[in-house]
């Protein structure tokens, strides 16, 4: 797939769901610039915004990335026998391309899927704090590799989202965000947030 048609791919997804490009710029943690390269096909986003995107939108990698088939053209100013030759040629070439890609494709699907930090909402609670009284509790599942930087974008993500009421409760002056890696039952990480200061 070439950057026009991944553009023209990426345009139809983001206009389905009706996205704007600068909220999908947020969501990617990117410039609405970016987004608007990409989908006037000059430039590609790198593989891990990729699989961000294929993840936003719901659908695999290989999906986004889906070669559209190429159109067998027959050039017209050729002679009858260099068309002969020409479409087995390109038979050919489609023979080797086509497996390649999809092996390619293959592989960042897996490197996505291991790599790829991801942040799940499990449950939210009001809960009384020792240290700020009422708070709402928001535990958070953490799959892959997070940064200090991934966990402080996550935290304004949250802090936004419960603001606009996705959580629950919003009449609270403090929001607890617990983090728990998959396999820790107790948080590796607490932070607290103060919406309205």
């Amino acid at each position: 797939m070439d950057k026009k048609e991944f553009g023209q791919a990426l345009k139809c997804l983001r206009k389905e769901r009706h996205i704007t490009q600068q909220e999908l710029a947020e969501k990617l943690y990117v410039t609405t610039s970016a987004v608007s390269k990409w989908e006037n096909g000059q430039n590609y986003p790198d593989i891990e915004t990729v699989c961000k995107i294929a993840n936003l939108f719901g659908v695999s990698v290989e999906e986004l990335m889906e070669t559209a088939s190429i159109p067998e053209t027959v050039d017209i100013h050729a002679t009858p026998d260099t068309q002969e030759t020409a479409i087995p040629h390109r038979r050919k070439i489609l023979f080797f391309i086509v497996p390649s890609v999809v092996t390619a494709v293959s592989i960042l699907v897996m490197i996505c899927h291991l790599t790829l930090p991801r942040f799940r909402v499990t449950e939210t609670t009001s809960a009384e704090d020792t240290l700020f009284g009422n708070v709402v509790e928001i535990s958070v599942r953490t799959d892959g590799i997070i940064t200090d930087e991934l966990y402080n974008k996550q935290d304004r993500l949250i802090l936004q989202e419960w603001k606009l009421g996705r959580y629950g409760e919003t009449g609270v002056e403090v929001v607890k965000l617990c983090y728990y890696s998959a396999d820790l039952a107790t948080p590796n990480r607490v932070i607290y947030l103060f919406p309205y200061m």
